[in-house]
């Protein structure tokens, strides 16, 4: 929402910002169209000195850009600035670092600013600082311990995260430092951030050669309130430390695509009840899919793919049974089971077909023999399958074909056989590469007839 507001003379202001005014007071908040169009065509000279002062400013999606706009220059009280979104291709000038303002919340994000951040800029408890999608560089900045809510990613801010980083803004409830190109290790000093509800430190080698190295440190586990702990997709090594287990109100955990080894510990499914995503893909995990992780009933993504992980499928894993209803009450997040690029093996337990309402189940590329459960077809909500690349055998369940949300499949080099169904969802997955490897399938859309199978017709 674009507002003006608290402007301590009236009288003195020019014709175009009393429109803008009046426009503000009588906004539906439904309804900013108007006071988005009224300061986008402004066309306000550079050189002109605004008559008032003002403390809040909140202008997003706007176009006051490309040049970051030199009126604020004698707007020395302010205290909320948000140009969000608003195309400004430039540098923030120093003398707006020279203000000496005391800020609630400074937004600038989703723009195309550059340069390296002074922390000169002085915030007020509690404090937000979103500078993310744009291209500022150097050094993380620091500020006072009074910003609470930080969001850093998506530039190109490089080198190491400062030692004393949790001593300097140890009130941090919210920090994401992702998609840069820092590198060196997670210090422990992260530990010192009690209030920290999510820590966001993925994908910091995306820009270059530079991602983060080292372990988690132990200090991780004083993060007692943290619900939210992203650490993807960097270079991080060694086991998930036990002291994890204290971040007991954890409902995110995602530490995929990184170079973690050891078993998965047993701990996660005792000590994080409300976890919902629990992301370990790509990773050196070895041993058996702990039994414990069925106990996580708030569970609807789990991905575990690409590991070295071995033993069976437990038969417990019909127990997650939020995949049963989150589908009607979180539309967005995709149900979702990855287990696939692994050394499991034995058969696909049937309890999985107790998760009616999964979206994806992928169990590609392991050693899974047997058939495929014939009550496969309760998963009506079902809309992708990959059992691909297993010892698979048998027919093509007959239930399948009331999986009509099915827009992928591929049951591709297995050991299954028989006629492949003709109805239903099967009339358009029409590819043969589904079916491919399977010697003794036949039917459309594979050029084997049926009846050329030891003369039968199926």
């Amino acid at each position: 929402m674009t507002e003006l507001a608290l402007i301590p003379n009236m009288l003195e202001l020019k014709l175009e910002w009393k429109k803008i005014l009046i426009s503000a007071t009588r906004i539906n908040k439904s309804d900013n169209s108007s006071v988005i169009s009224e300061f986008s065509n402004l066309g306000l000279d550079s050189h002109w000195i605004p008559p008032f002062k003002l403390t809040f400013i909140k202008i997003r999606s706007c176009q006051p850009g490309p040049k970051f706009p030199t009126w604020l220059r004698n707007q020395t009280e302010l205290t909320t600035l948000v140009l969000n979104n608003a195309r400004i291709s430039d540098t923030i000038p120093n003398w707006f670092w020279q203000l000496d303002l005391a800020l609630d919340e400074l937004d600038v994000g989703s723009n195309e600013l550059s340069g390296r951040i002074p922390n000169s800029l002085g915030f007020r408890f509690p404090g937000t600082v979103d500078l993310r999608s744009n291209r500022y560089e150097g050094p993380l900045p620091l500020w006072s311990f009074n910003v609470t809510k930080l969001y850093l990613n998506n530039n190109l801010f490089s080198g190491p995260i400062p030692r004393d980083f949790g001593q300097k803004i140890p009130f941090l409830t919210d920090l994401d430092i992702s998609f840069n190109s820092l590198n060196g290790s997670v210090p422990k000093s992260i530990g010192n951030l009690q209030q920290l509800l999510t820590l966001v430190i993925s994908n910091n080698n995306y820009m270059s050669n530079n991602s983060l190295p080292g372990e988690i440190p132990d200090s991780i586990g004083s993060l007692l309130s943290v619900r939210f702990l992203i650490f993807c997709n960097n270079h991080i090594s060694g086991e998930v430390p036990p002291s994890l287990k204290n971040c007991s109100m954890m409902e995110s955990l995602d530490l995929g695509d990184n170079q973690l080894s050891g078993n998965i510990p047993a701990w996660i499914g005792e000590s994080m009840p409300s976890l919902s995503i629990l992301r370990l893909r790509s990773n050196y995990f070895n041993g058996a899919i702990p039994p414990e992780l069925c106990k996580l009933s708030a569970l609807h993504i789990l991905d575990l793919s690409h590991n070295n992980l071995s033993g069976f499928i437990p038969s417990c894993v019909g127990n997650f049974s939020r995949t049963e209803y989150v589908f009607y009450s979180t539309l967005y997040l995709v149900n979702l089971m990855d287990l696939s690029s692994n050394n499991l093996s034995r058969e696909m337990p049937v309890e999985l077909t107790r998760l009616i309402h999964l979206g994806t189940l992928n169990l590609s590329q392991n050693h899974l023999v047997g058939k495929i459960p014939t009550q496969i077809g309760k998963l009506e909500w079902l809309e992708s399958l990959d059992l691909s690349k297993n010892k698979l055998s048998g027919s093509i369940p007959p239930s399948m074909v009331s999986l009509t949300f099915m827009n992928h499949l591929n049951l591709s080099y297995n050991n299954l056989s028989g006629e492949i169904p003709k109805v239903n969802q099967f009339q358009s997955l029409k590819d043969p590469s589904i079916y491919a490897g399977n010697l003794a399938l036949c039917g459309d859309p594979l050029p084997k007839r049926c009846s050329e199978i030891d003369g039968t017709s199926w």
